[in-house]
């Protein structure tokens, strides 16, 4: 999910969003318009903050391979409403991962 989405989806300001993640407003703004990605640090603070919906591959172009996962979210935190978050995600022993060649 982009940050973008995020913010729309749980009608939350750029302004809030930064104030939580300790950054500018402006800066979430490219964030958000894809004219920067996160350094590491703030990457992390922003994993945190949606509870791992928006993920540090989010911030780059998805690569052509197609791939539908069965893997199996484990939830055991929730965050600022009381709903579970995403913390790891752990694919289906049976499912065969493609390999990607550049």
């Amino acid at each position: 999910m982009t940050l973008d989405d995020f913010l729309s989806e749980t009608n939350e300001t750029q302004s809030a969003f930064a104030q939580r993640i300790g950054v500018p407003q402006g800066t979430v703004g490219r964030y958000v318009r894809g004219e920067r990605i996160p350094r590491p640090l703030i990457m992390g603070r922003i994993i945190h903050a949606t509870c791992g919906r928006v993920s540090a591959s989010d911030f780059y172009p998805s690569p052509a391979v197609e791939h539908h996962s069965s893997a199996s979210p484990s939830m055991s935190q929730t965050d600022r409403r009381g709903r579970p978050c995403l913390t790891e995600v752990r694919p289906h022993p049976a499912e065969k991962h493609p390999e990607i060649i550049p």
